[in-house]
């Protein structure tokens, strides 16, 4: 194990300090969070990680540069850092599942069935001790996280079934606190990488979608309290994302008469024990302070005055 990773805390990673960075060193985090499951026994993530690892391989994300699987490893470093801090969760190692996992129905038409066999044709998983059920109801979970397969929208919005209706979609998220929760993991991870990649349209229509998906949260909050510190947490990142990235636009759009100024962005903290580099708040910031740089770069000079 490098130096770095000798102690399998998250502030081994620390030295990840940027999002290129944490794109540089994805073999690494790979590294950390196997170990990580290691650790703790989590052989139903060990295995559903390396399903993923056979499935995506060497897949870019939309940026062409960033391998496609840092989206889930992200996703599992939120977990582990709530883990780590003390956040109480319903099930660790079934939110970790879900992290690697819950894109794979939509992308590659894989359903509950298809994860049973997975799990039960794995022979590390042979023989293992596990609550009555917890692997059917994993499966089940894993298929809530779908809202299409074979393309076909599995929420269809009434009137144009071609499309999802995206708060019905989030209604069924509250099934379970762990889709709850591995949704807006995801939709945080979503949310701050969406900065040059999305058109400014698609942007503002993601940022309502993840209003309509905020609300969700308050009531995830009422139904499971036990949780309620964990899920208002997710809260507040979302919030923020949505009140920086919503600023942002307004300043990078063209269609703006009245932007708001550079000063107007929000100052935004790293949340703990995250290093920088896959902190989403510092994504987000770290992304758009980018682009306005660029836009102020390319802006034509004022007229000198006579």
């Amino acid at each position: 194990m490098t130096p770095q990773t000798a102690t399998g805390q998250l502030q081994d990673l620390a030295y990840i300090n940027s999002e290129k960075a944490a794109t540089h060193e994805t073999a690494t985090i790979l590294d950390f969070v196997t170990r990580w499951l290691e650790r703790h026994d989590y052989h139903h993530a060990v295995s559903s990680l390396q399903l993923l690892r056979d499935l995506k391989g060497q897949q870019k994300r939309d940026d062409g540069i960033t391998p496609a699987i840092l989206h889930e490893l992200s996703q599992a470093c939120y977990t582990i850092a709530l883990s780590d801090s003390g956040y109480a969760l319903p099930d660790t190692e079934a939110l970790l599942c879900l992290n690697f996992t819950h894109d794979l129905g939509e992308e590659y038409n894989l359903g509950r069935e298809d994860m049973l066999a997975h799990w039960r044709k794995d022979p590390a998983l042979a023989g293992l001790a596990t609550h009555p059920g917890w692997q059917e109801n994993l499966s089940t979970q894993f298929s809530r996280m779908a809202k299409k397969m074979n393309n076909v929208s599995l929420f269809p919005l009434a009137g144009n079934p071609a499309k999802t209706d995206h708060e019905q979609y989030f209604q069924a998220m509250l099934a379970d606190p762990v889709t709850a929760m591995a949704k807006f993991l995801d939709r945080i991870h979503n949310m701050a990488t969406m900065i040059g990649v999305k058109s400014i349209d698609k942007q503002r229509e993601y940022l309502l979608e993840t209003v309509t998906l905020r609300d969700i949260l308050f009531q995830a909050a009422q139904i499971w309290p036990a949780y309620q510190p964990t899920l208002l947490t997710m809260n507040k990142i979302v919030t923020a994302q949505i009140l920086f990235t919503n600023r942002y636009l307004d300043i990078v759009d063209p269609a703006n008469k009245r932007p708001l100024p550079f000063q107007a962005l929000p100052r935004l903290r790293r949340m703990n024990p995250l290093p920088a580099g896959l902190d989403p708040l510092q994504i987000t910031q770290a992304r758009a302070l980018n682009k306005i740089a660029w836009a102020e770069a390319y802006r034509k000079p004022t007229a000198l005055a006579p």
